[in-house]
């Protein structure tokens, strides 16, 4: 009985645990877990982080033409949807420029990414983006 308790624990473990991979069009898959993790999504965050990056990085992987069934519209308008509700929290951008919130959010409250992260996810674009919003908000 034990041997079988512990063999379903390691099958529960062992699917719950998956590896970053990329689908046929380079495009990252992660679990939910896994995004929350890299962009550094906690309780206070209640996972803006992850979405801001999300975004980010759909924009980057349309722009390189890895995803063709949304477009940079429907990103931006999310992200447009995000600075009014961040804005609605209260949170104002520096220099009054409100459209750049979701920016100014991210460098503030979720996790710095590292060349590994940039690497992992496989898309020039998105690094060149998150270089310069670390560079406006040093």
């Amino acid at each position: 009985m034990k041997k079988i308790i512990l063999i379903c624990l390691f099958l529960i473990t062992a699917l719950t645990f998956t590896i970053p991979s990329k689908d046929s069009r380079g495009v990252l898959i992660m679990s939910e877990n896994e995004w929350f993790e890299m962009f550094g999504d906690n309780a206070k965050t209640d996972g803006k982080c992850s979405y801001i990056g999300a975004l980010v990085m759909q924009m980057a992987y349309i722009s390189e033409g890895k995803i063709k069934n949304h477009t940079i519209e429907e990103a931006s308008n999310n992200l447009a949807g995000l600075n009014a509700h961040l804005y609605k929290e209260g949170l104002r951008h520096p220099s009054n420029d409100n459209s750049l919130l979701f920016e100014y959010y991210y460098v503030k409250n979720c996790r710095k990414l590292t060349g590994k992260d940039f690497d992992l996810i496989g898309s020039p674009s998105f690094k060149s983006v998150f270089n310069e919003i670390y560079n406006i908000y040093k």
